[in-house]
Protein backbone atom coordinates (compact mmCIF):
# COMPACT_ATOMS: atom_id res chain seq x y z
CA UNK A 1 0.00 0.00 0.00
CA UNK A 2 1.37 3.24 -1.13
CA UNK A 3 -0.02 6.65 0.49
CA UNK A 4 1.34 10.18 -0.92
CA UNK A 5 0.75 13.44 1.18
CA UNK A 6 2.59 16.13 -1.16
CA UNK A 7 6.31 15.40 -1.26
CA UNK A 8 6.10 12.70 1.18
CA UNK A 9 5.02 8.75 0.35
CA UNK A 10 4.26 6.20 3.19
CA UNK A 11 4.49 2.95 2.08
CA UNK A 12 3.49 -0.32 3.93
CA UNK A 13 4.16 -3.79 3.11
CA UNK A 14 1.93 -6.89 4.52
CA UNK A 15 3.53 -10.25 4.47
CA UNK A 16 1.13 -13.61 4.25
CA UNK A 17 2.22 -14.21 7.90
CA UNK A 18 0.31 -11.40 9.04
CA UNK A 19 3.43 -9.12 9.62
CA UNK A 20 3.87 -4.98 8.36
CA UNK A 21 6.51 -2.80 7.43
CA UNK A 22 5.99 0.70 7.53
CA UNK A 23 8.31 3.10 5.35
CA UNK A 24 8.20 6.50 4.90
CA UNK A 25 10.20 8.21 1.69
CA UNK A 26 10.21 11.89 0.41
CA UNK A 27 11.85 13.50 -2.83
CA UNK A 28 14.35 15.11 -1.19
CA UNK A 29 15.17 12.24 1.46
CA UNK A 30 14.92 9.13 -0.54
CA UNK A 31 16.19 6.83 2.06
CA UNK A 32 13.76 5.97 4.75
CA UNK A 33 12.96 8.12 7.81
CA UNK A 34 14.30 6.32 10.53
CA UNK A 35 12.19 8.10 13.08
CA UNK A 36 9.06 10.79 13.49
CA UNK A 37 10.94 13.56 14.28
CA UNK A 38 13.48 12.81 11.08
CA UNK A 39 9.96 13.60 9.52
CA UNK A 40 8.80 16.36 11.19
CA UNK A 41 11.98 17.99 10.62
CA UNK A 42 12.14 17.47 6.85
CA UNK A 43 8.24 19.00 6.89
CA UNK A 44 9.20 21.82 8.51
CA UNK A 45 12.23 22.34 7.18
CA UNK A 46 10.73 23.56 3.97
CA UNK A 47 7.28 25.42 5.52
CA UNK A 48 9.42 27.64 7.87
CA UNK A 49 13.03 28.78 9.44
CA UNK A 50 14.05 28.67 12.87
CA UNK A 51 14.58 31.81 14.57
CA UNK A 52 17.56 30.54 16.65
CA UNK A 53 19.30 29.18 13.68
CA UNK A 54 21.60 32.31 13.11
CA UNK A 55 22.31 32.88 16.60
CA UNK A 56 23.31 29.30 17.44
CA UNK A 57 25.98 29.04 14.39
CA UNK A 58 29.42 29.25 15.29
CA UNK A 59 30.57 32.93 14.66
CA UNK A 60 32.88 31.86 11.61
CA UNK A 61 29.69 30.33 10.00
CA UNK A 62 27.57 33.32 10.68
CA UNK A 63 30.48 35.20 8.92
CA UNK A 64 30.54 33.31 5.86
CA UNK A 65 26.49 33.27 5.90
CA UNK A 66 26.26 36.86 5.64
CA UNK A 67 29.59 37.16 2.95
CA UNK A 68 27.50 34.65 0.95
CA UNK A 69 24.21 36.77 1.38
CA UNK A 70 26.22 39.87 0.38
CA UNK A 71 28.03 38.75 -2.61
CA UNK A 72 31.22 39.55 -0.40
CA UNK A 73 34.56 37.93 -1.29
CA UNK A 74 37.69 39.03 0.59
CA UNK A 75 39.90 35.85 -0.73
CA UNK A 76 42.44 38.30 -2.70
CA UNK A 77 42.58 40.90 -0.30
CA UNK A 78 42.47 38.47 3.29
CA UNK A 79 45.68 37.03 1.02
CA UNK A 80 47.26 39.82 0.27
CA UNK A 81 46.78 41.01 4.00
CA UNK A 82 48.18 38.10 4.84
CA UNK A 83 51.44 38.25 3.44
CA UNK A 84 51.81 41.45 4.52
CA UNK A 85 51.43 40.27 8.03
CA UNK A 86 54.24 37.42 7.64
CA UNK A 87 56.68 39.77 5.67
CA UNK A 88 56.31 42.42 8.91
CA UNK A 89 56.83 39.43 11.38
CA UNK A 90 59.86 38.51 9.39
CA UNK A 91 61.07 42.26 9.24
CA UNK A 92 59.98 43.03 12.96
CA UNK A 93 61.77 39.58 13.87
CA UNK A 94 64.96 41.15 12.23
CA UNK A 95 64.79 44.52 13.06
CA UNK A 96 64.46 43.51 17.26
CA UNK A 97 67.09 41.30 16.12
CA UNK A 98 69.74 43.78 15.01
CA UNK A 99 68.42 46.10 17.87
CA UNK A 100 69.24 43.59 20.06
CA UNK A 101 73.14 43.42 18.34
CA UNK A 102 73.49 47.20 18.82
CA UNK A 103 72.46 47.12 22.68
CA UNK A 104 75.02 44.73 23.37
CA UNK A 105 77.78 46.23 20.75
CA UNK A 106 77.15 49.53 22.93
CA UNK A 107 75.80 53.06 22.73
CA UNK A 108 75.53 56.64 21.67
CA UNK A 109 76.97 57.74 24.92
CA UNK A 110 79.81 55.02 25.13
CA UNK A 111 80.92 55.64 21.73
CA UNK A 112 80.77 59.88 22.11
CA UNK A 113 84.46 60.04 22.21
CA UNK A 114 85.23 57.29 19.50
CA UNK A 115 86.07 58.82 16.15
CA UNK A 116 84.70 58.14 13.32
CA UNK A 117 87.52 57.01 11.26
CA UNK A 118 91.03 55.47 13.10
CA UNK A 119 94.43 56.83 13.42
CA UNK A 120 96.90 56.13 11.43
CA UNK A 121 98.49 53.08 13.17
CA UNK A 122 101.17 52.37 10.50
CA UNK A 123 102.53 55.66 10.89
CA UNK A 124 102.88 55.79 14.51
CA UNK A 125 104.10 52.37 14.45
CA UNK A 126 106.90 53.88 12.20
CA UNK A 127 107.76 57.01 14.12
CA UNK A 128 108.19 54.45 17.45
CA UNK A 129 110.34 52.04 14.98
CA UNK A 130 112.16 54.76 14.35
CA UNK A 131 113.18 56.14 17.27
CA UNK A 132 113.99 52.51 18.32
CA UNK A 133 116.34 52.08 15.27
CA UNK A 134 118.26 55.50 16.06
CA UNK A 135 118.53 54.17 20.01
CA UNK A 136 119.83 50.90 18.45
CA UNK A 137 122.38 52.49 15.98
CA UNK A 138 123.82 54.81 19.20
CA UNK A 139 124.04 51.80 21.57
CA UNK A 140 126.23 50.04 18.66
CA UNK A 141 128.16 53.78 18.40
CA UNK A 142 128.63 53.59 21.58
CA UNK A 143 129.85 49.34 21.88
CA UNK A 144 132.18 50.55 18.80
CA UNK A 145 134.13 53.67 20.58
CA UNK A 146 134.08 51.01 23.64
CA UNK A 147 136.22 48.63 21.60
CA UNK A 148 138.05 51.08 20.50
CA UNK A 149 139.51 52.69 23.66
CA UNK A 150 139.53 48.85 24.81
CA UNK A 151 142.34 48.37 22.05
CA UNK A 152 144.26 51.77 22.66
CA UNK A 153 144.62 50.80 26.05
CA UNK A 154 145.80 47.47 25.69
CA UNK A 155 148.35 48.78 22.63
CA UNK A 156 149.32 51.44 26.17
CA UNK A 157 150.47 48.91 28.05
CA UNK A 158 151.58 46.78 25.61
CA UNK A 159 154.50 49.40 24.69
CA UNK A 160 155.16 50.38 28.57
CA UNK A 161 155.55 46.44 28.24
CA UNK A 162 158.66 47.16 25.13
CA UNK A 163 159.50 50.04 26.71
CA UNK A 164 161.50 47.92 29.00
CA UNK A 165 162.69 46.18 25.84
CA UNK A 166 163.68 49.18 23.23
CA UNK A 167 167.00 47.82 22.64
CA UNK A 168 165.87 44.48 21.76
CA UNK A 169 162.74 45.65 20.75
CA UNK A 170 163.40 49.12 18.74
CA UNK A 171 161.73 48.17 15.31
CA UNK A 172 158.77 46.36 17.00
CA UNK A 173 158.82 49.17 19.02
CA UNK A 174 158.95 52.04 15.75
CA UNK A 175 155.89 49.97 14.14
CA UNK A 176 153.80 49.79 17.18
CA UNK A 177 154.41 53.74 17.78
CA UNK A 178 153.13 53.98 14.72
CA UNK A 179 150.19 51.70 15.10
CA UNK A 180 149.63 53.35 17.61
CA UNK A 181 149.74 57.16 16.65
CA UNK A 182 147.18 55.84 14.03
CA UNK A 183 144.56 54.54 15.72
CA UNK A 184 144.76 56.93 18.18
CA UNK A 185 143.82 59.60 15.34
CA UNK A 186 141.16 56.93 14.17
CA UNK A 187 139.03 56.90 17.08
CA UNK A 188 135.41 58.20 16.45
CA UNK A 189 136.51 59.02 13.17
CA UNK A 190 134.74 56.44 11.03
CA UNK A 191 131.31 58.29 11.21
CA UNK A 192 129.39 60.36 13.21
CA UNK A 193 127.80 60.12 16.07
CA UNK A 194 124.06 59.61 16.06
CA UNK A 195 121.72 61.11 18.82
CA UNK A 196 120.42 59.03 21.29
CA UNK A 197 116.29 59.56 21.89
CA UNK A 198 115.82 59.98 25.33
CA UNK A 199 113.36 58.09 27.61
CA UNK A 200 110.73 60.65 27.40
CA UNK A 201 110.74 60.06 23.75
CA UNK A 202 110.37 56.48 23.90
CA UNK A 203 107.75 56.44 26.24
CA UNK A 204 105.70 59.44 24.23
CA UNK A 205 106.08 57.36 21.57
CA UNK A 206 105.02 53.78 23.52
CA UNK A 207 101.99 56.04 24.66
CA UNK A 208 100.97 57.07 21.50
CA UNK A 209 100.84 53.89 19.94
CA UNK A 210 99.32 52.09 22.33
CA UNK A 211 96.15 54.84 22.29
CA UNK A 212 96.04 54.85 18.85
CA UNK A 213 95.90 50.74 19.34
CA UNK A 214 92.79 50.86 21.86
CA UNK A 215 91.45 54.25 19.49
CA UNK A 216 91.41 51.57 16.86
CA UNK A 217 89.41 48.80 18.16
CA UNK A 218 86.60 51.69 19.41
CA UNK A 219 86.40 52.83 16.41
CA UNK A 220 85.85 49.52 14.62
CA UNK A 221 83.11 48.29 17.18
CA UNK A 222 81.80 52.01 16.75
CA UNK A 223 81.41 50.91 13.14
CA UNK A 224 79.55 48.32 13.66
CA UNK A 225 77.40 49.79 16.08
CA UNK A 226 75.95 52.05 14.05
CA UNK A 227 75.82 49.80 11.18
CA UNK A 228 73.22 47.66 13.41
CA UNK A 229 71.67 50.44 14.74
CA UNK A 230 70.91 51.94 10.31
CA UNK A 231 69.91 48.37 9.77
CA UNK A 232 67.64 47.80 12.63
CA UNK A 233 66.45 51.39 11.86
CA UNK A 234 65.76 50.32 7.96
CA UNK A 235 64.08 47.60 8.48
CA UNK A 236 61.69 49.67 11.23
CA UNK A 237 61.37 51.54 8.10
CA UNK A 238 60.05 48.58 6.12
CA UNK A 239 57.93 47.48 8.83
CA UNK A 240 55.88 50.93 8.53
CA UNK A 241 55.15 50.92 5.33
CA UNK A 242 54.20 47.26 5.65
CA UNK A 243 51.37 48.69 8.45
CA UNK A 244 50.42 51.15 6.29
CA UNK A 245 49.29 49.02 3.36
CA UNK A 246 47.57 46.46 5.86
CA UNK A 247 46.20 49.16 7.19
CA UNK A 248 45.08 50.46 3.47
CA UNK A 249 43.36 47.00 2.67
CA UNK A 250 41.68 47.12 6.06
CA UNK A 251 40.27 50.36 4.72
CA UNK A 252 39.12 48.77 1.57
CA UNK A 253 37.82 45.66 3.04
CA UNK A 254 35.46 48.18 5.41
CA UNK A 255 34.62 50.08 2.65
CA UNK A 256 33.48 47.46 0.48
CA UNK A 257 31.58 45.76 4.24
CA UNK A 258 30.01 49.63 3.93
CA UNK A 259 28.68 49.85 0.57
CA UNK A 260 27.22 46.11 0.83
CA UNK A 261 23.37 45.47 0.93
CA UNK A 262 22.79 43.15 3.92
CA UNK A 263 19.34 41.60 4.33
CA UNK A 264 18.21 43.83 7.58
CA UNK A 265 19.19 47.56 8.29
CA UNK A 266 22.11 47.24 11.84
CA UNK A 267 23.29 44.08 10.17
CA UNK A 268 27.03 44.09 9.46
CA UNK A 269 30.16 42.15 9.78
CA UNK A 270 33.88 41.73 10.72
CA UNK A 271 36.59 38.98 10.36
CA UNK A 272 35.74 37.65 13.65
CA UNK A 273 31.62 37.84 13.75
CA UNK A 274 28.49 39.05 12.90
CA UNK A 275 27.74 42.21 14.26
CA UNK A 276 24.49 43.98 15.39
CA UNK A 277 24.23 47.88 15.47
CA UNK A 278 27.97 47.38 16.06
CA UNK A 279 28.17 45.00 18.69
CA UNK A 280 29.66 41.05 17.94
CA UNK A 281 26.75 38.59 18.02
CA UNK A 282 29.33 36.58 20.87
CA UNK A 283 28.73 39.51 23.11
CA UNK A 284 25.08 40.18 22.69
CA UNK A 285 22.82 39.14 25.56
CA UNK A 286 20.33 36.32 25.06
CA UNK A 287 17.77 38.41 24.06
CA UNK A 288 19.30 40.78 21.52
CA UNK A 289 20.80 37.36 20.01
CA UNK A 290 17.82 36.34 19.50
CA UNK A 291 16.07 39.48 18.54
CA UNK A 292 18.43 39.79 15.91
CA UNK A 293 18.72 36.32 14.68
CA UNK A 294 14.68 36.35 14.14
CA UNK A 295 14.65 39.37 12.55
CA UNK A 296 17.53 37.89 10.04
CA UNK A 297 15.63 35.04 9.57
CA UNK A 298 12.62 37.04 8.55
CA UNK A 299 14.59 39.15 6.15
CA UNK A 300 16.02 36.08 5.03
CA UNK A 301 12.35 34.37 3.99
CA UNK A 302 9.92 37.28 3.44
CA UNK A 303 7.92 34.79 1.31
CA UNK A 304 7.86 32.22 3.74
CA UNK A 305 6.14 33.63 6.74
CA UNK A 306 6.25 30.60 9.03
CA UNK A 307 8.73 30.85 11.82
CA UNK A 308 9.66 27.05 13.37
CA UNK A 309 10.71 27.26 16.84
CA UNK A 310 12.67 24.01 17.50
CA UNK A 311 13.08 22.69 20.80
CA UNK A 312 11.12 25.17 22.36
CA UNK A 313 11.63 23.51 25.47
CA UNK A 314 14.83 24.70 25.66
CA UNK A 315 14.34 28.37 25.37
CA UNK A 316 13.62 30.64 28.34
CA UNK A 317 10.04 32.42 28.19
CA UNK A 318 11.55 35.94 27.57
CA UNK A 319 13.26 34.07 23.84
CA UNK A 320 9.50 32.99 23.02
CA UNK A 321 7.78 36.08 24.09
CA UNK A 322 10.39 38.10 21.84
CA UNK A 323 9.83 35.51 18.86
CA UNK A 324 6.21 36.00 19.73
CA UNK A 325 5.95 39.54 19.53
CA UNK A 326 8.33 39.99 16.52
CA UNK A 327 5.79 37.32 14.64
CA UNK A 328 2.77 39.39 15.57
CA UNK A 329 4.47 42.63 14.30
CA UNK A 330 5.84 41.00 11.33
CA UNK A 331 2.44 38.60 10.36
CA UNK A 332 4.24 35.54 10.55
CA UNK A 333 2.87 32.44 12.07
CA UNK A 334 4.74 30.50 15.05
CA UNK A 335 4.95 26.87 15.02
CA UNK A 336 7.42 25.67 18.31
CA UNK A 337 7.96 22.03 19.06
CA UNK A 338 7.56 21.61 22.85
CA UNK A 339 7.88 18.36 24.49
CA UNK A 340 5.21 17.58 27.28
CA UNK A 341 3.62 14.63 29.45
CA UNK A 342 0.30 16.64 29.29
CA UNK A 343 -0.92 18.52 26.02
CA UNK A 344 -1.31 22.06 25.94
CA UNK A 345 -4.59 24.65 25.31
CA UNK A 346 -3.14 25.49 21.84
CA UNK A 347 -1.46 22.95 19.43
CA UNK A 348 -1.04 19.42 18.26
CA UNK A 349 0.07 16.64 20.59
CA UNK A 350 1.84 13.27 19.77
CA UNK A 351 2.63 10.75 21.61
CA UNK A 352 4.31 7.41 19.97
CA UNK A 353 3.88 8.91 16.15
CA UNK A 354 0.21 8.96 17.08
CA UNK A 355 -1.96 12.56 17.40
CA UNK A 356 -3.98 12.62 20.66
CA UNK A 357 -4.94 15.93 21.42
CA UNK A 358 -5.57 19.07 19.36
CA UNK A 359 -6.17 22.36 21.07
CA UNK A 360 -6.04 20.69 24.07
CA UNK A 361 -8.83 18.15 23.29
CA UNK A 362 -8.57 14.98 23.00
CA UNK A 363 -8.55 12.94 19.26
CA UNK A 364 -10.60 10.20 19.05
CA UNK A 365 -11.01 9.70 15.29
CA UNK A 366 -9.71 11.39 12.03
CA UNK A 367 -8.89 14.53 12.16
CA UNK A 368 -10.55 17.33 10.19
CA UNK A 369 -7.98 20.19 8.37
CA UNK A 370 -8.94 22.41 5.79
CA UNK A 371 -11.46 19.77 4.66
CA UNK A 372 -9.05 16.93 4.39
CA UNK A 373 -9.14 13.68 6.81
CA UNK A 374 -5.35 13.05 8.42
Amino acid sequence: LVSGLESVKVRRCLSAEGRDRLTITSEEHPAPFNSPQTLLDAILGSIGFDPSAFKLKKAKERVAELYGLTGLDFSELDAQRQSLYDERETVNRLAKQLQGVANRGGSATEFAGVPDAPPDVAALQATRDALFSKKADADKWDTEVIGQQDRVETMRLELNRLAIQIKEMQDRQAKLVQEFEEAGDSIGSHRPKPRRPTAIEEDAATQALTKARETEVGVDKKRHWLESVQAAKDQSAISDALTKRIKELDAAKAKMISEAKFPLEGLSVTDADATWHGVPFSQLSDGEAMRASTLIGMAQNPQLRVVVMRQATLMDDKGKAIVAKLACEKGYLVLAEVVSSQAGPVGIHIEAGTITHLDGQPVTGPVHVKGKES
